[in-house]
């Protein structure tokens, strides 16, 4: 009698669908980090819109005690990476006081402004006397450029001469004002997608596992053809 020999195994065949799938998880893996790296960014932040924050921390007062003026910061709250805004700094007269100035020795801001991208340079300003005498206000404007996400801290300092004159802070909510006339302004770098980059970070991961598990079926295919194709070769070939 003749022995029975094991059927030849049909090697897998590997499937449209899964083609199409593993084609769709290599694309995932180019165009997930493409996407975050080129997507155009979205509208200017709410900040932008209504316009930056607007402060008078620092009175100025004469050696009997009148307030003939206040320094008026204005500058963004929140801004978005490599977004330009602008910090206006400017002293603002009292009406009525605007001659008091001329006792006035000189008057001055100094902004510093680390990783905030602030330009251009000279960072200190000489308020022009004669111009306030005549409108009551004089300003001077720097643009920050921030290039990374974070919680950072713009300061101004004003100085005010000669030292009988006085530059007296003034409580604001939110705003440090120090005894010598330095105000720390906080202020919020987002990234261009108004999320913080660990957010960004997860969905990367994510799109990255998501297009893995899209080439699984393609995998199966392939190890279940070779592993058949093995078990065919291994076959007793006697009838």
């Amino acid at each position: 009698m003749a022995s029975l020999s094991k059927p030849p195994v049909k090697p897998a065949r590997i499937r449209p669908v899964a083609v199409v799938l593993f084609l769709a998880g290599i694309a995932g893996f180019l165009v997930v980090p493409f996407f975050f790296e080129t997507a155009a960014p979205p509208p200017p932040p709410q900040a932008s819109v209504v316009g930056p924050k607007e402060i008078r921390p620092i009175q100025v007062r004469t050696p009997d005690g009148v307030t003939i003026g206040w320094l008026q910061i204005a500058y963004p709250e929140s801004i978005r990476e490599n977004e330009e805004q602008q910090v206006d700094v400017k002293y603002v007269g009292d009406k009525g006081k605007w001659g008091r100035i001329k006792d006035v020795g000189s008057m001055s801001v100094l902004i510093r402004a680390a990783n905030l991208g602030l330009f251009p340079e000279p960072f200190e300003y000489r308020f022009n006397l004669p111009r306030i005498v005549q409108t009551g206000e004089d300003s001077h404007a720097w643009t920050v450029s921030p290039k990374q996400e974070g919680d950072y801290r713009l300061l101004v300092k004003f100085s005010v001469e000669p030292e009988s004159f006085t530059a007296l802070p003034v409580a604001v909510n939110g705003v440090d004002v120090s005894a010598n006339g330095e105000t720390s302004l906080p202020v919020r770098v987002n990234t261009r997608y108004d999320v913080p980059q660990s957010w960004i970070d997860v969905m990367k991961t994510l799109g990255y596992v998501f297009s893995f598990l899209l080439t699984l079926p393609l995998l199966k295919s392939f190890v279940e053809r070779y592993w058949n194709r093995g078990q065919s070769g291994a076959a007793d070939p006697r009838v």
